[in-house]
């Protein structure tokens, strides 16, 4: 119905820029393992030729791995090893649409999936340590139900998935191994994305259930990962104040067009609907988030890939502003001013007005942004196309 009215945000070029960029998403996908099936497979070269494998100090290793990824168009990028304690945060199966398979860990050279033995996936004991990074995400996905917000949040995707082919095959070139955080059947790859994002040192646990980073708050698509038989660096988690700010904040949870956002003062030990228990956070009701973000109104408008939580994030806008570096260094030493910070996001107007199309609200933005002007908008391009705000 949008695109038949040409209702701005939900038009038809909104909707192509959509689905190039899921076009590019479904078929730039990194594998479970091993090495990018590409055309042109140069990494090859290494084992024709007899060269040996790079040995480098964990420190080296993890300096040459934040270069090529920060090439690639990833930021932050951190190591974790992979504990007894680490393995505790990782799935134990999947789930019931897909017979319940197991996620295994075991002392196996590489990793393989066993369907007909109710294996998901097999994780090499040998592959020791978790490379993770942090993927920006545009603005864009704060509009919520329309075409041009999809594909700021499909967008992220493409890139996810273009990073990380890229990053296997260079680990491939190197003479090591990986497994993509998309292995396996159901594209899980057994590893929860928040969890090595927190105790790597990415970013903190946040009030949306998801993680949040002094870079970019919560407009990041993933802290994503491989595993890795190539020995990193362990880095160790934070303590920049945003746990402590997220307490009283509750900006995200006032603003959730679905309600699934908890808005209780205390995280909580329990777990919530499916999500398990033995986390400290706040867990968002999925059962009312998911039918939001992944059905169609009366209107017939596709409300899929709502992302107003991250994109109203208070720390989302941290970087727009001079003032916003002192307050980061507040915010991480101390809570008083907390509440005073969040007022002052609403005052100022980097909280957004919210709006939502199935009650005929639109949103002048979705028309602007294709007449913005290219040399001055804060909108840049990321390094491999599309673009991110901040980079």
């Amino acid at each position: 119905a949008g695109i038949a009215n040409n209702d701005p945000g939900d038009t038809l070029k909104d909707m192509a820029l959509y689905t190039s960029t899921r076009y590019v998403q479904a078929r730039v996908k990194p594998p479970a393992h091993g090495i990018p099936e590409l055309k042109f497979n140069c990494p090859s070269t290494r084992v024709e030729l007899g060269i040996p494998k790079h040995e480098g100090t964990p420190e080296d290793n993890l300096r040459m791995i934040t270069a090529a990824l920060h090439f690639f168009g990833a930021r932050y990028v951190r190591g974790h090893e992979i504990t007894e304690k680490t393995k505790k945060t990782f799935y134990k199966c999947l789930g019931p649409q897909y017979g319940g398979l197991k996620y295994t860990f075991a002392d196996v050279d590489a990793p393989y999936e066993d369907y007909a033995h109710g294996i998901a996936l097999v994780h090499p004991n040998k592959y020791k340590w978790a490379i993770c990074y942090e993927m920006p995400q545009t603005r864009l996905s704060g509009l919520t139900q329309l075409g041009l917000g999809e594909a700021g949040v499909s967008s992220g995707y493409q890139d996810l998935a273009i990073v990380q082919a890229k990053l296997m095959s260079f680990l491939r070139g190197l003479g090591y191994d990986s497994i993509s955080s998309g292995a396996g059947l159901g594209g899980g790859g057994g590893g929860v994305h928040v969890a090595l994002g927190i105790l790597s040192g990415i970013a903190e646990q946040g009030r949306v259930s998801y993680a949040v980073s002094p870079r970019n708050g919560a407009l990041v698509r993933l802290t994503d990962w491989v595993m890795t038989d190539l020995p990193v660096t362990s880095n160790k988690p934070i303590d920049a104040g945003m746990f402590r700010f997220c307490h009283t904040c509750k900006k995200c949870a006032e603003l959730c067009p679905s309600g699934a956002i908890s808005k209780t003062d205390e995280p909580s030990w329990e777990g919530f609907s499916w999500s398990r228990p033995g986390v400290k956070c706040w867990n968002t009701d999925m059962e009312k988030c998911l039918p939001y973000r992944g059905s169609f109104d009366t209107e017939g408008l596709f409300a899929a890939c709502c992302s107003v939580c991250q994109a109203n994030c208070v720390f989302s806008k941290l970087n727009e502003a001079s003032i916003h570096g002192i307050i980061k260094n507040v915010i991480s030493t101390t809570g008083a001013f907390n509440g005073f910070f969040k007022s002052m996001d609403d005052v100022f107007g980097y909280g957004s007005p919210i709006y939502l199309p199935q009650n005929g609200e639109r949103d002048p933005f979705a028309t602007d942004w294709w007449n913005r002007d290219l040399e001055t908008d804060p909108w840049r391009p990321s390094p491999y196309g599309g673009t991110v705000m901040g980079l």
